[in-house]
């Protein structure tokens, strides 16, 4: 079914997806032409296409994000900002959770809403005090082809208070070293300007080798 620009224009807000509906979701994160990363319908990111060639499936090793929430002096509560995997393809294929926090417990109930070039996915955990919700968007602005090549995926995470109580809570991620060859792979802490984080790359690939490059 064809669909005319006014029509386009005013379809309105997108459904949004819960269950098995969310195994095949494959929402493209990146600038234009920078490759791509999926974000997937339970919260993961999937088909990491940013090596110079398709990558259907692939996606680095132990490369999530958690958080952990602690109320007062009671333990602390640790899950990973996904909802429960699932479907056909659990235990094989590009819907494979394998290296996306297996084993570790995930939020039971996830929803996706997919608005290009936004994407909004929600969590919530009836034993969790508090709801997720990520944001997922490009650097895509009509017009101007500098700031949409950007070769960046923008995650939002905005976690709310649930109960009555002071929560402390931590947002953290995992990212693996997939530059170049793994005997030569660089992990170099780096602060700047109030910020730090981790410079991955790898002291073997030469600047003009298709696998030169680093993940920030």
């Amino acid at each position: 079914m064809a669909y005319t620009r006014e029509q386009l224009l005013e379809r309105g807000p997108q459904p949004e997806r819960r269950g098995r509906h969310l195994d095949e979701i494959a929402f493209p994160l990146g600038g234009i032409g920078t490759g791509s990363i999926s974000l997937g319908g339970w919260g993961q990111l999937r088909d990491w296409e940013i090596r110079n060639r398709p990558a259907k499936g692939f996606h680095p090793p132990q490369t999530f994000f958690t958080i952990k929430v602690q109320e007062g002096k009671k333990p602390p509560v640790t899950r990973v900002l996904q909802g429960p995997a699932g479907g056909p393809r659990v235990a094989g294929g590009h819907s494979a959770p394998t290296g996306l926090g297996q084993g570790l417990p995930h939020f039971r109930e996830v929803s996706f809403r997919g608005e290009f070039p936004l994407a909004t996915v929600t969590l919530s955990d009836p034993t969790m005090p508090v709801t997720v919700v990520l944001e997922a968007t490009n650097p895509f602005i009509p017009l101007n082809d500098r700031d949409s090549s950007l070769p960046v995926a923008i995650l939002r995470y905005q976690v709310t208070n649930t109960g009555g109580q002071p929560l402390q809570v931590t947002l953290f991620g995992n990212l693996a070293n997939i530059i170049g060859p793994r005997e030569g792979r660089v992990n170099e802490a780096r602060t700047r300007d109030g910020l730090t984080g981790l410079c991955l790359s790898n002291a073997q690939c030469a600047p003009e080798t298709p696998e030169y490059g680093t993940l920030v």
